[in-house]
């Protein structure tokens, strides 16, 4: 990968609303997409890494992209956030963070619990989850029994056009399964199933992906903390290969195997512990990683071990990205690239892609 000289650094201060969430929300698209490069960059060299490091493409939404929002509920019924670093409940930036139909829908939640207090005192928060078009609305708390129904009745009209209800996992109204639109797939998940909160993003990052992978003509591709199949499944049929596929999460493994069985695909899933993977328990030589914000750790060093021909690595926390690709290196692999996707915009979050290979 090319090197560069290292200069000092542009100093930028993002600017912090009121409430913590979205940090760059005062900022200029350019000198968002500057300060998310620069601070992959300082993290690589924090390890003594020097890499080019190009800005991340623009989020197509860069105002209300979220299709993800978990909110606080109030004893007032009104959904809220916690300010950072504090307990005092603040309005959501909803406009501004979330996709006009999930502040639709949440709007018209808020407006019903706050008629309502007392229904809504058993509800600690609601997560809306939307595949672009219809809205999920997952509740979390003790709800008690004789109160479900009452309060089913009370928002089911709040839930737009083919929404849905849940007490977590129990369906209250309506069909609580989203399909999202992956590349050329589609896949199915259920109310309990992470999926990334980036429509239009995550579809970009699937394709980057897809196209690293691909270059490599894997025979066989190891997909590590791989959910309910978003870059498993579309490697699969872009590389034409079998993948197999790890997750632990009993929600996002059902929806896996539901997701092959549908799609045909040749690609395996196993309910497991990643980070406990064993060096040399399975065959591939293409593994993609995409770990939650604390990095692959142990999972980089048990694949590196096996000595796959390339590591395809995705990482949401610039200091987890560097620590696992200087693990990588330190196992004989070198860095050939690294791409950002801006999944969080108007935030100081960005999603990093780094191919290694191995020496």
């Amino acid at each position: 990968m090319a090197r560069r000289t290292r200069t000092k650094p542009e100093r930028t201060i993002p600017s912090v609303t009121e409430d913590g969430i979205l940090d760059l929300l005062h900022t200029s698209l350019d000198e968002e997409l500057a300060y998310k490069r620069r601070r992959v960059e300082k993290a690589l060299a924090a390890r003594g890494l020097d890499a080019v490091v190009p800005p991340p493409e623009p989020s197509p939404r860069r105002r209300g992209a979220r299709a993800r929002v978990n909110l606080r509920v109030s004893r007032e019924g009104r959904l809220v956030v916690h300010r950072k670093g504090s307990h005092e409940e603040a309005p959501p930036p909803l406009e501004a963070m979330a996709r006009p139909e999930i502040v639709t829908v949440a709007e018209a939640i808020e407006a019903q619990l706050t008629t309502h207090p007392s229904l809504a005192r058993g509800v600690e928060r609601v997560e809306l989850r939307s595949d672009g078009e219809r809205v999920v609305t997952v509740l979390y708390g003790a709800v008690p029994k004789p109160a479900r129904a009452r309060l089913a009745e009370l928002l089911a009209p709040a839930l737009g056009a083919d929404g849905a209800l849940c007490l977590q996992g129990r369906a209250l109204v309506g069909q609580p399964r989203s399909t999202l639109d992956v590349g050329t797939l589609q896949l199915e998940v259920g109310p309990l199933t992470f999926f990334q909160v980036n429509l239009e993003v995550n579809r970009a990052l699937v394709a980057s992906v897809c196209r690293a992978v691909t270059q490599l003509e894997p025979t066989r591709v190891l997909d590590l903390f791989g959910g309910a199949g978003n870059l498993s499944l579309p490697v699969s049929k872009a590389a034409g290969c079998p993948v197999e596929l790890v997750e632990s999460h009993p929600s996002a493994v059902k929806d896996a195997r539901a997701n092959v069985a549908r799609l045909g695909l040749p690609v395996t899933v196993a309910q497991e512990d990643a980070y406990a993977l064993q060096a040399g328990s399975r065959f591939f030589d293409v593994a993609v990683l995409d770990p939650p914000r604390r990095g692959a750790g142990p999972a980089m060093a048990a694949v590196c071990a096996t000595r796959p021909k390339a590591v395809v690595l995705v990482s949401c926390h610039p200091p987890s990205l560097a620590r696992d690709v200087q693990q990588a290196m330190a196992h004989g692999y070198e860095l050939a690239s690294v791409e950002l996707h801006d999944l969080f915009p108007l935030t100081s979050h960005v999603e990093s892609l780094a191919v290694l290979t191995r020496r």
